[in-house]
C-alpha cells in the first residue's frame, strides 16, 4: 500500500510538472499569434496612410496637412472603413496629424509628421503606426507592435 501511495504521487508529481509546461508553451504560442496579428495591423494602416499620401500627391492636393496647408479630405477610406484625420499641429514649416482605424478586431493608430525642407517646397514624411491585437487596451493579452517609415 505504501508503495502505491508513493508511486502514484510520482506519477502525480510528474504528471503536473508536464502540463505545467505544456500549458506555458500554449500561452507563449498564443503571444506570438496575437504580435503576429498586432504587426500585420500597424503593416495594414501604413499602407492605408502611404496609399493616400502617394495618391493625393499625384494630383497636386495634400492628404495630410503640410506646413499650414488644409488637407485636401478629412476623412479617407481605407479597408472599407471611413477614417477621420485629426490634424495635432501645423506651422510654417511643420505639420503633424494621426488618425485611428479598426480593423479585424484590433486597432491602428497612425501618426504622419511633415517638415518643409529649408522651405523648398520639398517634405520629408515621417510614418509612425502603432497597431494592436485589440480594441479593448485592458486585454490581459494586449499586444502592440509598431512600424516606423521616413521618405
Amino acid at each position: 500500500m505504501l508503495f502505491a501511495i508513493l508511486a502514484s504521487s510520482v506519477l502525480l508529481s510528474v504528471s503536473i510538472a508536464i502540463w505545467n509546461i505544456a500549458f506555458r508553451e500554449v500561452v507563449l504560442s498564443s503571444f506570438g499569434r496575437e504580435s503576429q496579428s498586432a504587426f500585420y495591423i500597424a503593416d495594414s494602416a501604413t499602407e492605408c496612410a502611404f496609399y493616400w499620401d502617394f495618391a493625393f500627391a499625384r494630383t497636386g492636393k495634400n492628404s495630410f496637412p503640410a506646413s499650414n496647408t488644409i488637407p485636401g479630405a478629412s476623412t479617407l477610406l481605407c479597408g472599407g472603413k471611413t477614417v477621420q484625420i485629426i490634424t495635432d499641429s501645423a506651422d510654417s514649416l511643420n505639420a503633424s496629424s494621426h488618425f485611428t482605424i479598426d480593423f479585424n478586431g484590433g486597432r491602428a493608430t497612425v501618426y504622419i509628421a511633415k517638415t518643409n525642407l529649408n522651405a523648398s517646397g520639398f517634405s520629408l514624411t515621417n510614418v509612425l503606426s502603432h497597431g494592436q491585437n485589440s480594441i479593448n487596451s485592458y486585454e490581459p493579452t494586449l499586444v502592440e507592435r509598431g512600424l516606423k517609415a521616413n521618405y
